[in-house]
């Protein structure tokens, strides 16, 4: 996949559309928004690219870190259970297996 590259006055509209997407506004209100302003539909469709792929790199963020979360969570509730606890198998490979799901999926949301 090749790198998109925008010039200094596309940059400008995309500074735009991520100051807009902050203040609430939703992604198809900011494409229309930046429509009306006349800008050509090549660098539309662009920023429209370089959103979607700047809000799936924030979720998977959000998710790495959570994933991140429960494994030490797992590492910490089976350090202090005792191994003869039979609710020690739950943390010790339920948590851990849910958490490293998430970060892998978290990871390719982030890299793919």
């Amino acid at each position: 996949m090749s790198e998109i590259i925008l010039d200094d006055h596309q940059e400008n509209y995309l500074q735009l559309a991520k100051k807009m997407i902050s203040n609430g506004l939703s992604h198809q209100a900011v494409l229309t928004e930046i429509k009306s302003k006349g800008v050509d539909e090549v660098v539309l469709s662009t920023l429209d690219k370089k959103l979607k792929t700047q809000q799936k790199i924030r979720l998977g963020s959000k998710l790495l870190f959570l994933g991140v979360v429960l494994c030490f969570s797992s590492c910490l509730i089976s350090l202090g259970l005792d191994f003869s606890n039979p609710y020690c198998n739950y943390a010790l490979y339920g948590l851990t297996s849910i958490g490293a799901a998430v970060a892998l999926f978290a990871l390719a949301l982030v890299l793919g």
